[in-house]
C-alpha cells in the first residue's frame, strides 16, 4: 500500500471538534462518490494529529447515499440506523455544512459561464483548502451529533498502530491533511 501525505498547515491553526470533522468527512466522501469529480473513486482520507501521532480513518460510515451507524433497540436487537443528508434533523451540523457546500457547488445566482469548482479540483492541497473553508463556517457551539464520536478504522500514518476506533469525545483535533491511499 502506498500512502501519499500532503502536509498542510495554515496560519492561525484552528482546532476542530469530532462533529465538525464528521461533517467534513461526509462532504469529502460525497465528493469522491460524485462521478463528475476528478477525484471520483479515489480512496481519500482526512489526516488528524492527535496526542502527537498522525492518524487517518473514517469519521462517518457512508454507503454512497447515507451515513449509517449501528444502534441497539430496546429489545436488544442490533440494527443499522441510516441518516440522509440533507434533511435529517438529528445531524444539524452536517446538514448546515452540506448546505454551504451545495451553495458553493450549485449557487442559485450562477452565470451561464459558471462551473462547479468541485468538478474541477484535482489537487489535494486545493481540496483541503476548500474543505477547511467550508469547515470554518461552523462554530464550536454547534449541536452535538447523534453519531459516535469516533475515528473508525484508525491507522497511524507511520503504520505502527492500527485500531478499530479512537474515542475523540470532548477533544479538539488538529486537521492537518488529506491523503490518498493506493494499494
Amino acid at each position: 500500500m502506498k500512502v501519499v501525505l500532503i502536509y498542510s498547515r495554515r496560519e492561525g491553526l484552528k482546532m476542530y471538534s469530532v462533529q465538525q470533522l464528521q461533517a467534513c468527512d461526509f462532504i469529502l466522501k460525497r465528493i469522491i462518490y460524485d462521478h463528475t469529480s476528478p477525484l471520483f473513486e479515489k480512496k481519500l482520507k482526512l489526516v488528524i494529529e492527535f496526542k502527537g501521532t498522525f492518524w487517518y480513518g473514517d469519521f462517518v460510515d457512508f454507503d454512497g447515499r447515507r451515513v449509517s451507524q449501528d444502534k441497539i433497540a430496546e429489545d436488544g436487537e442490533v440494527f443499522p440506523l441510516k441518516y440522509s443528508i440533507p434533511g435529517n434533523e438529528e445531524l444539524p451540523l452536517m446538514n448546515k455544512l452540506w448546505s454551504y457546500y451545495a451553495n458553493v457547488a450549485m449557487p442559485a445566482n450562477r452565470s451561464d459561464f459558471w462551473t462547479n469548482p468541485f468538478t474541477q479540483i484535482k489537487s489535494l492541497p486545493l481540496l483541503f483548502d476548500r474543505l477547511v473553508a467550508i469547515l470554518n463556517t461552523s462554530t464550536e457551539d454547534e449541536p452535538v451529533s447523534v453519531l459516535f464520536p469516533y475515528l473508525f478504522n484508525a491507522k497511524s500514518v507511520d503504520k505502527k498502530i492500527e485500531l478499530p476506533f479512537i474515542n475523540l469525545e470532548n477533544e479538539v483535533i488538529n486537521l492537518v491533511s488529506i491523503i490518498e491511499i493506493t494499494e
